[in-house]
């Protein structure tokens, strides 16, 4: 086998902020302070509560079960490598695997120089763009680039996570790979955890925790009641500092562009951050001078159970708003008008009036 170093800057859409953090970290490291690699340094300033750490690790146990990784996250002053990548078909690109290495060679080397440190693996079952999830490539014995791709997208809204593995493209991938070293066994391996039935973020983390079982990495799956509920407290946060952060990343964009390069987060001031997740579907929360809204629904924070908010956008997409004729009240706690199962979550009723109701100003939103 030949090989060649390709430098990043040779490849295609490479950004500028990109390019300059591998090869000229100086130049970006007002952006990025702990860029010289003082891990000691960083891992020194954390503080995390005692009790804290053992509802985590009890959390993280119902899905690691006796990964010895665990114990060692339980120590006073142990500290997470985290890396992460979204649960894409057949464990998604090859960086998915470097990743995760990554954060084995950097807890090793933590634990060395007397640091308690465990990589963790963050699997983003909460990202709903299935087109980044629904395929991966893999080359024939002819060098020839094969598109393998999953059947049949989810709503737009569905965390791909929660959809359900059926038909997948298993027996395509073992005609690819037919004639390489390995080819057959690693066909046999996908076959074993992408079973028909699973969801993608199950088969996902059975087929990670199989090809990586020797380097003890946890797996955290943000949709698992149990994380859910100890994340509540930092969203109901960042809900309430919303009007904050966004003005710190509005600013951030700025100073960016200004260095010449371009911005990481594309928000606008009604921005939260956060999404709701109702029977299934994922909605952006958006702030007004009312509070929290989804296309003219008003939301009150105290009354979202914590399995319904996920994490903060990893992308934080624009939404424009939408203008409304009618006017919208809500209650908290009861069922709403739009769910038909009794067991799905709900937590507020919207009912519509008519604008000629409204005594506010026209030109005013209707709390």
């Amino acid at each position: 086998m030949n090989c060649t170093c390709v430098r990043y800057t040779e490849l295609p859409h490479t950004s500028n902020l990109f390019a300059d953090f591998t090869y000229h970290p100086e130049k970006v490291q007002s952006f990025y302070p702990h860029i010289d690699g003082n891990f000691e340094a960083i891992a020194g300033e954390i503080r995390f509560p005692a009790e804290r750490r053992a509802s985590l690790v009890a959390a993280l146990r119902q899905e690691n079960g006796d990964n010895p990784a665990l114990e060692q996250l339980a120590l006073e002053g142990a500290v997470a490598v985290v890396t992460g990548q979204q649960v894409g078909l057949f464990s998604g690109p090859a960086y998915t695997i470097y990743k995760a290495l990554t954060a084995v060679k950097l807890a090793r080397d933590l634990s060395a120089r007397g640091i308690p440190a465990v990589p963790v693996f963050w699997l983003a079952t909460e990202d709903h763009d299935f087109a980044e999830v629904d395929h991966c490539w893999v080359f024939d014995a002819e060098h020839h680039a094969i598109k393998l791709q999953k059947p049949h997208s989810p709503a737009s809204s569905q965390p791909v996570g929660q959809f359900v593995v059926s038909a997948p493209p298993v027996a395509e991938l073992r005609a690819a790979l037919a004639g390489f070293p390995f080819g057959e066994e690693v066909s046999a391996l996908v076959e074993e955890t992408y079973q028909p039935g699973r969801t993608m973020g199950e088969a996902f983390s059975a087929l990670l925790k199989r090809l990586l079982a020797q380097y003890g990495l946890l797996h955290v799956d943000p949709m698992a009641p149990a994380l859910r509920e100890l994340a509540a407290p930092a969203l109901r946060s960042a809900l309430a500092a919303a009007p904050d952060l966004t003005a710190a990343v509005l600013e951030r964009n700025r100073a960016l562009e200004a260095a010449g390069y371009h911005a990481q987060v594309h928000v606008e001031d009604q921005t939260s951050f956060v999404f709701l997740l109702e029977n299934g579907r994922r909605f952006t929360l958006r702030r007004s001078r009312c509070g929290l809204r989804i296309s003219g629904r008003k939301i009150i924070p105290r009354t979202l159970p914590p399995s319904s908010l996920p994490a903060a956008s990893r992308a934080a997409r624009t939404v424009r708003s939408r203008s409304t004729s009618s006017r919208t009240t809500c209650s908290a706690a009861r069922p709403s008008r739009r769910s038909k199962s009794s067991s799905a979550p709900s937590t507020w009723d919207c009912r519509r009036k008519a604008s000629s109701t409204n005594t506010s100003s026209p030109s005013r939103p209707s709390c």
